[in-house]
């Protein structure tokens, strides 16, 4: 018999997920034992992991697994999380642990939230109706007459920089040429053809045959100023009904060497040791006055004191994040957060501002939840069927 320990509130999800979780050991035809425990119990007890096979949770109980949670346990395992993200299972080194997440579950949603928000900081509406809110009526020095003659309330002709390279890229690229955007850069530690390749896939297919030609992608390097590293650039440039045209990049260079081009500048990045901190203040004060930050993957992964910072004297037009530092967001509280304590202060003061934070809500409809537990459930079946097949 399997033993797995299934260490979230499972009564938050969807009925439809919590069934199919519980679907596992009947469509696996393995003898399956699940407890369930909050994440408390995790917590505080000692060497938790020691009598199970195999682990499910989410991130957002603000559960974190370390290599020291397994004690030496050697026997294959499996740390299983009903999410896309893995930061919050920061194990290093452990060949007999497979962990399993989600792929895609609900990158289209993400992709959808971003688009929203940065059309919502063009349009700068909000801004002007705090103000009439107020019973004032006058510009101040964040509503100005001529904004929408200067910041388009659509994407066309805007130059879109996004950090990341995975699912979310995949949804939001084809999407940024569906509303137009000009010239589109994605950072990638890779940046190879075939990456762009796939994206350039996924674009044609989502567009239902609106392009009418693809340049073959060009290669070429170059040397970063900052730290005389090799920098990769795949570049080419799509032919779009009705007679427009977008040039893609991806780049591994170090997002500084571009942000000064951005009209937007959105991030997705996985959160890892090598990405906390990746969106630096170098980074920040890069960026024009005229451009928006639109943070979608974890909140420590861009600096929000320097965002804050930038904004508030004038050197960004807009600022949208549906995450925070993760302290704040575990413990709930907003002073752990530069970017929530200003957004916080100003809608409490009735300060015209144009930023806009969401509680982490960009993927978790009831949907989206669904397709994730889905392919989660999927994965674990198959590293059962293994696990099985490995102890006889």
């Amino acid at each position: 018999m399997l033993r797995f320990v299934i260490v979230t509130e499972l009564h938050q999800l969807p009925m439809e997920s919590q069934k199919r979780i519980f679907a596992i050991p009947k469509r696996t035809a393995v003898d399956v034992h699940f407890t369930l425990k909050n994440p408390e119990w995790f917590k505080e007890s000692e060497r938790p992991l020691d009598r199970f096979d195999g682990l499910i949770g989410r991130p957002n109980d603000g559960l974190t697994i370390t290599n020291e949670d397994f004690g030496g346990i050697t026997r294959p395992f499996v740390a299983a999380t009903l999410s896309t993200g893995t930061d919050h299972l920061q194990l290093d080194g452990l060949d007999n642990v497979r962990v399993i997440s989600s792929r895609n579950g609900n990158a289209d949603s993400v992709a959808k939230w971003t688009i929203d928000m940065a059309s919502e900081l063009r349009r700068n509406y909000r801004s002007h109706a705090q103000v009439a809110a107020r019973g004032s009526w006058h510009q101040s020095h964040r509503v100005r007459q001529d904004e929408h003659a200067s910041y388009p309330a659509l994407l066309d002709d805007q130059t879109w920089v996004a950090l990341g390279a995975g699912k979310q890229l995949e949804s939001l690229v084809p999407s940024l040429c569906d509303n137009r955007v000009k010239r589109i850069v994605v950072y990638d530690y890779k940046a190879n053809r075939n990456r762009l390749q796939d994206c350039l896939s996924q674009i044609d297919s989502r567009l239902h045959g609106e392009i009418t030609d693809i340049a073959a992608p060009s290669f070429s390097k170059s040397i970063e100023p900052s730290n005389g590293k090799v920098a990769h650039w795949v570049r080419t440039q799509l032919s779009i009904r009705p007679n427009r045209e977008t040039e893609i990049f991806s780049t591994s260079a170090w997002p500084g060497c571009y942000a000064h081009t951005a009209d937007f500048l959105s991030v997705h990045l996985p959160y890892k040791k090598s990405t906390h901190g990746f969106v630096s203040r170098k980074v920040i004060e890069k960026l024009p006055p005229t451009a928006c930050v639109l943070v979608a993957s974890r909140g420590d992964i861009a600096d929000e004191q320097a965002i804050v910072e930038q904004y508030d004297s004038g050197r960004l037009l807009g600022v949208a994040a549906d995450t925070v530092v993760q302290e704040a967001e575990r413990q709930k509280d907003s002073k752990l957060s530069p970017l929530w304590s200003y957004y916080r202060r100003a809608n409490e003061i009735g300060e015209p501002h144009n930023v806009i934070v969401t509680p982490h809500i960009a993927g978790t409809s009831a949907s989206d939840t669904n397709k994730i537990v889905d392919d989660v459930a999927s994965q674990i079946e198959r590293a059962i069927t293994q696990l099985v097949n490995v102890n006889n």
